[in-house]
């Protein structure tokens, strides 16, 4: 035994070293490749490293590679390919150097006409910005993505509305009497290949018409199959777009607003429902966790962002989603309160959210507090506080925790600290009252209207006087 496992000791290390040897061989190429493209691509490099030289042929609009020798004479670039920059930045990112790579791809994306390029370029460069934890450029790309994204979707509307408004112009420019005589028309032709059919002749005639009609039906199955590639990447594009901001999002405090009006965005929602509804968590945790939004309008967020998670929560659903659901929608605060202790346990291992469990866990109690004190006028401290998983905290904490809610929150309610409850005042609001209050702004409305009229009317008089005269 101990000569078998010696035996496949020495293959298993011998087979090892000849891996090894050939991932050495494969670096080897790989910077040796590396190294061309940078001894081609080195003078324009050098140039684009003069800010000031670069900064000014922006400026002027004539950022290009003739511009560039004209500039600089000791450059030849007449029989350069700008791919090869490209080249080069890509195998960059590919080993790893993330550092200048942003830059080199946004010069190459001024410098190159080919527009599917410019689009690659850009996508590279929110990577190797994100790499590089270089978050305020990253969310400069993230709007020019999606500015393309758009350019590219209005191109696509505009040629099918072009289309349809040519089918309707030429329906529409069809009088009565033309569409009757070209219906007669066509069905004289019908009579007539039906009584070559029933003869049996006309069948080369036949055969052309059927094959006019098939290449008819082709270029229309082709003409809808492109427009349904470029719909279906249009959204796996917004798709993308969606899962890469999170990156950029989530790394600063000051962006999560940024975020929440990119998933509120009609067009996104519909790619987040349609391909990505997982993007619910994170959509539905930044509006819990921004401490910029006021009560009002977080509720508000939280109420369209639970109208989407009932209509997908047969799709996905998880413990932040249902704690949304719960509070928002169905006032099952029982239910919520487990949900709350299930979601401090997802957000501990997720990535984007683990940085922002005590903010999660401090605006999930107070969007709590908030939607609970509407519905009760008299709450037990002890009872909110199991709910809102504070058990191990004392009574004091408690209490301060509380008090310190209602302050922030504006909530209309006092703490007795002897009693240990809560008690909520609701403006109470009578509806005589409501409906006299109607009626003076609709006399207010009616005087007003009243007002414009006889001036108008005034007016055209005395144009009406003056033209007569």
């Amino acid at each position: 035994q101990l000569e078998l496992f010696d035996i496949l000791k020495d293959t298993k290390i011998n087979k090892l070293q000849e891996k090894t040897e050939g991932l050495k061989t494969y670096k080897e190429k790989v910077l040796e490749k590396l190294r061309e493209l940078e001894e081609i691509c080195g003078p324009l490099i050098d140039f684009l490293g003069d800010e000031k030289n670069v900064n000014d042929l922006v400026r002027e609009k004539s950022f290009t590679l003739m511009a560039i020798q004209q500039k600089n004479k000791d450059i030849d670039l007449t029989d350069f390919n700008i791919d090869n920059l490209f080249a080069y930045c890509r195998l960059r990112y590919e080993i790893g150097y993330y550092q200048h790579t942003d830059l080199l791809l946004n010069y190459y994306r001024l410098l190159t006409p080919d527009a599917s390029k410019k689009n690659a370029a850009l996508w590279g460069q929110l990577s190797a910005q994100i790499l590089q934890n270089k978050w305020d450029d990253a969310f400069k790309s993230i709007r020019d993505i999606k500015e393309q994204i758009e350019d590219n979707s209005r191109t696509l509307n505009l040629k099918n509305k072009d289309n349809e408004a040519d089918k309707t112009i030429a329906e529409q420019e069809e009088d009565e009497w033309t569409k009757r005589a070209r219906e007669m028309l066509e069905a004289e032709e019908n009579a007539e290949k039906a009584m070559q059919l029933l003869n049996g002749g006309g069948d080369d005639d036949e055969k052309k018409n059927t094959t006019e009609d098939d290449n008819k039906t082709t270029d229309d199955k082709n003409k809808q199959q492109s427009s349904t590639h470029q719909i279906a990447s249009i959204m796996r594009d917004r798709a993308w777009l969606l899962h890469w901001s999170l990156f950029v999002f989530f790394n600063s405090n000051n962006m999560l607003d940024e975020l929440i009006q990119l998933f509120t965005n009609n067009k996104y929602q519909n790619v987040i429902q349609t391909m990505c509804p997982h993007l619910l968590r994170y959509w539905t945790a930044a509006i819990i966790i921004t401490p910029t939004r006021d009560k009002q309008s977080k509720l508000s967020y939280l109420t369209d962002v639970t109208k989407v998670i009932i209509e997908e929560q047969y799709t996905y659903k998880d413990p932040i989603t249902e704690f949304a659901r719960l509070v928002i929608r169905t006032n099952d605060f029982q239910g919520a309160s487990i949900m709350l202790g299930y979601c401090i346990d997802v957000i501990k291992h997720d990535f984007f959210l683990s940085y922002y469990q005590a903010y999660f866990v401090q605006y999930a109690r107070t969007t709590f507090l908030i939607k609970y004190c509407r519905l009760f006028n008299r709450i037990r401290v002890k009872h909110i506080a199991k709910l809102l998983l504070m058990e191990d905290l004392s009574d004091e904490q408690q209490q301060l925790w509380l008090i310190n809610a209602i302050r922030t929150e504006n909530i209309n309610a006092k703490l007795d600290v002897v009693e240990n409850v809560i008690y909520v005042t609701f403006n109470e609001t009578n509806p005589y009252q409501e409906m006299k209050d109607r009626i003076k702004s609709m006399n207010l409305r009616y005087t007003q209207l009243e007002q414009q009229y006889k001036n108008k009317k005034s007016i055209m008089e005395s144009k009406n006087k003056e033209a007569q005269s």
